[in-house]
């Protein structure tokens, strides 16, 4: 039998009592080690606990090994650790069909009718995800339409990597937005529930740029074809460390989606009267790197008002990148 399972033997035999329904598990297997050890762990598991069914089934090409729940859950990593407790709290809330979820996000949630994917990449090791395990998972009790997907990132590197998974707890939103460490729920619900335009809002925007979160923020939008409306405002950001991860995203933009990054000039070039000098100099230097040769003669009427040395510098220097191109 599986080494913790083992120790908590007493404790799976007395949550099994408190079972009113049961709950039915699918047991997708696939060759490989990661399949083996989630059965060897669901099979020892339901052996303790007969209330939990457990419905073996082979896995298709593309299929990842792991426990199925109705068409909700898809949990691809072993119970174990950190996680067995948040795995037994959501097992009896799909038992008694019951959730803790504050009425407001319960209220959001049940009138939002669109599917809602969410994945939770953590480790059975980490301290902080059990806690994020126990807000996200029983989510679809409120909206069947949410699908969850949990997924080990140490037992599964490869889809860690693809996903650009740096830290544990991640949690992945639809459009690729994502939350790192401990989450606000109600901030994690209004931006599921949002359109793209509000769900990446300047906060947004700026918390991703801090966890180190760049390059999915240019995919995103040349994947809605549009520059999210609040970009421009990270963009003058005063924090020049939060301006400089919002400029390596447009420069990103410049390189693979030219004409994209260029619909976020005007907007920045409006800014430019308020802003500081430092900032002034970030908004010339990104015009002279994505834009196009009809912004010389807009460079030579602000070199003419009369600048500063490095604001001239600047402009100068933008000019030769815009007509060398």
């Amino acid at each position: 039998m599986h080494g913790e399972l083992k120790k908590k033997a007493d404790v799976i035999r007395k949550w099994n009592e408190g079972l009113i329904h049961g709950v039915t598990l699918r047991l997708i297997r696939t060759d490989g080690s990661q399949s083996r050890v989630i059965e060897r762990f669901i099979r020892d598991f339901s052996e303790l606990a007969p209330g939990i069914a457990v419905k073996e089934e082979k896995g298709k090409d593309g299929d990842l090994p792991g426990i199925y729940i109705r068409e909700s859950w898809r949990l691809h990593f072993v119970p174990e650790g950190t996680e067995l407790d948040p795995f037994l709290d959501l097992l009896s809330a799909i038992d008694t069909g019951t959730e803790d979820i504050r009425d407001d996000i319960r209220e959001t949630l049940k009138n939002h009718s669109a599917e809602v994917p969410l994945t939770l990449f953590l480790s059975t090791q980490c301290h902080n995800c059990p806690a994020v395990m126990r807000q996200i998972a029983p989510l679809p009790l409120v909206n069947p339409a949410i699908r969850v997907r949990v997924i080990d990132g140490l037992l599964f590197p490869d889809l860690a990597s693809e996903h650009r998974i740096k830290a544990v707890p991640s949690l992945i939103g639809e459009g690729g937005i994502r939350w790192t460490g401990q989450i606000r729920l109600e901030e994690v619900i209004k931006a599921l529930v949002s359109r793209d335009e509000e769900r990446f809002d300047k906060g947004t925007i700026e918390r991703m740029i801090t966890e180190g979160d760049v390059a999915p923020l240019a995919d995103m939008m040349i994947e809605a074809g549009r520059v999210f409306p609040a970009f421009p405002d990270v963009l003058t950001q005063e924090l020049f460390s939060i301006r400089l991860g919002a400029m390596v995203i447009m420069e990103d933009l410049g390189e693979r989606a030219p004409a994209l990054a260029r619909t976020a000039l005007e907007p920045l070039w409006q800014k430019m009267p308020g802003s500081d000098e430092s900032v002034q100099g970030d908004i010339i230097y990104l015009v002279g790197e994505t834009g196009d040769i009809d912004w010389v003669p807009r460079l030579e009427a602000f070199l003419n008002l009369g600048v500063s040395p490095d604001l001239e510098d600047a402009v100068r220097d933008a000019l030769d990148a815009l007509t060398s191109k």
